[in-house]
């Protein structure tokens, strides 16, 4: 670029000093890496706006062919806009180690008119809440009888299971000073 007179412009001799120094690459790499964090967090964003359960590991104790059994979990998987992962058990105690395991969220069993639903807040409280919520509702609308209990719930006043991680959180800058 050249002004009027055929002289090169100012602006054209610092484009060319720029381009000949070290910080065009680092100029190029931070507009990638800002595109980057961009796209990873539009992209997080996107995916965590509205989470949702796709397949909720379920123990059925006995063969799951009780009627009562086949309403609630149709219902649930109406209910959830999400299906249930069944896995049949012979036992309640296998059950119960799989659920302990954290291999499966809840336990299913019929009983009598209705069914039990065995949840697991410690293996997970927000799969538990949402099972829990949603068999009390499945269970009114199909005129089930649904008995839930948590097996494993979280520490008492610590609703959400935090109360470790703020002890650790806690003693983090103690043990920085101790150490720095």
């Amino acid at each position: 670029m050249s002004d009027q007179r055929g002289e090169p412009s100012p602006l054209a001799g610092k484009w060319a000093a720029f381009r000949r120094s070290p910080f065009l690459p680092a100029t190029v790499l931070m507009f990638i890496l800002a595109a980057a964090a961009g796209l990873f967090a539009g992209s997080y964003t996107y995916a965590m706006a509205n989470p949702a359960p796709r397949h909720i590991p379920t123990a059925v104790v006995g063969p799951g062919h009780a009627p009562q059994q086949k309403t609630f979990v149709a219902g649930m998987e109406r209910a959830l806009n999400a299906s249930l992962k069944l896995t049949e058990y012979a036992t309640y105690g296998e059950a119960r180690r799989a659920v302990d395991d954290q291999r499966e969220f809840a336990i299913l069993r019929a009983g009598g008119e209705g069914v039990e639903l065995d949840v697991s807040g410690a293996s997970g409280a927000s799969v538990a809440l949402l099972l829990a919520e949603a068999g009390a509702k499945v269970g009114a609308t199909a005129g089930l009888d649904v008995r839930i209990r948590d097996v494993k719930p979280l520490q008492h006043g610590d609703p959400r299971g935090l109360a470790l991680f703020r002890r650790i959180l806690s003693r983090m800058p103690r043990s920085s000073a101790l150490t720095g």
